[in-house]
């Protein structure tokens, strides 16, 4: 294999599902879903579809959807409703491409690892994508749905280093996972196309005690509690919680394993991310053009964190394969950094928060995350074609 890595032995774990997964979706829609797939269509081809499905929910809202803006105040700025339908109908095809290309797999038998890298890292993009879509669709603060980028991001990751550490693939909790997330963006969607956003800034409680000022934007000190905020401040504290439940069974389990460091080292590439990003968030302003640019920008800089985590779960460490993520992690790393140290008057005069600056940056993490997954994919699968059936000889 080319740059010498050496993929370990693949055995395929079922990931802990949700009641609702393993009850209603999984055996009712997604198994009936995959019956009318040809038995040639290669399971990658469907996680293809899934991420194509997905980013065209995220064209859509970055062409049609208004920019976020500093306030709530401004509810009738809204897009067409068709628009809103749009990007539930796409993300609802994502959703479906991305729970049964497992099982077009296994209904073919092409499980790999290589397929299993490419769902799982696909899925680091998604999750940026959903939380953007979700955002714009609740017409959040450009600061709110920051918040909401790295609870989505913090949510994916410690999943997958859950993962890593413990040898347990877990997307949430029993009753609320990556599945029901999906489903609350997809509804999410639809409200704001039927009734628009305005549905999700009506008061539920008037004049409530404001402890929390980043989450209103407001230096007031009452606050009027509506369905918006509410699941931006819900959300934001469930990622708070699953983190340090995350971070307290791995911990556990790699100290009675002996490998505390290796699972501490491992978190880091994110730990640092998670501070480069705050800061660029909360520190100063950003220009209007460049919030959404900013949001992508910071989500390929996880993509790129989040993929090599997964990477090392089945490349040796020690390869020049694993060496080219380690620099791509890097450079997004620097870019944040750099970004966070101007904001913070560090570094003056290189405008690396301007919208042209930023969209440049954004492009070029962009290229750096797609051209390392797919050396990534080609490379892991032994040059062997992603996206056909291989034909079988018979003697």
């Amino acid at each position: 294999m080319a740059g010498d890595g050496k993929s370990k032995a693949y055995v395929y774990r079922a990931p802990n599902g949700s009641w609702l997964y393993e009850k209603v979706l999984s055996p009712y829609v997604y198994n009936a879903i995959v019956k009318i797939f040809p038995m040639w269509l290669h399971p990658n081809a469907l996680t293809l579809c899934g991420f194509i499905c997905a980013s065209t929910s995220l064209v859509i809202n970055s062409l049609f959807l208004p920019k976020f803006e500093d306030t709530d105040a401004n509810v009738k700025n809204v897009a067409h409703w068709s628009f809103y339908v749009l990007i539930a109908i796409f993300h609802a095809l994502y959703t479906i491409f991305d729970n049964t290309d497992g099982k077009q797999a296994r209904r073919t038998k092409t499980s790999s690892a290589a397929g299993e890298i490419f769902d799982h890292g696909v899925d680091q993009s998604v999750s940026s994508i959903a939380m953007i879509i979700t955002s714009a669709c609740l017409k959040l603060t450009y600061t709110q749905a920051a918040g909401m980028l790295l609870f989505g991001h913090t949510c994916t990751f410690m999943n997958n280093w859950y993962h890593k550490v413990t040898g347990v693939m877990s997307w949430g909790g029993r009753y609320l996972s990556v599945d029901e997330a999906c489903l609350a963006t997809i509804g999410i969607a639809v409200g704001a196309g039927l009734y628009g956003p305005k549905i999700y800034h009506s008061v539920i409680l008037a004049d409530m005690p404001n402890p929390l000022f980043f989450i209103s934007l407001s230096e007031e000190s009452d606050l009027d509690i509506s369905f918006g905020n509410t699941l931006c401040a819900t959300s934001i504290a469930y990622g708070i919680y699953d983190t340090f439940v995350k971070l307290w069974l791995s911990f556990s389990i790699a100290a009675d394993k002996g490998e505390v460091w290796n699972a501490f080292y491992s978190l880091l590439p994110f730990a640092y991310f998670m501070f480069f990003a705050g800061i660029n968030f909360c520190v100063g302003t950003t220009e209007e053009d460049a919030r959404l640019p900013q949001l992508v920008l910071t989500g390929t800089v996880y993509s790129i964190v989040g993929l090599r985590l997964i990477i090392s779960m089945s490349i040796a460490q020690n390869t020049l394969f694993f060496m080219q993520h380690n620099l791509a992690c890097a450079m997004g790393l620097v870019v944040l950094m750099l970004q966070a140290l101007e904001r913070l008057d560090v570094l003056q005069g290189m405008a690396l928060s301007s919208t042209d600056t930023v969209t440049k940056m954004m492009c070029l993490m962009l290229a750096i995350h797609f051209t390392t997954f797919a050396y990534a994919l080609t490379t892991y699968n032994g040059g062997k074609p992603l996206f056909v059936m291989q034909k079988k000889h018979t003697s």
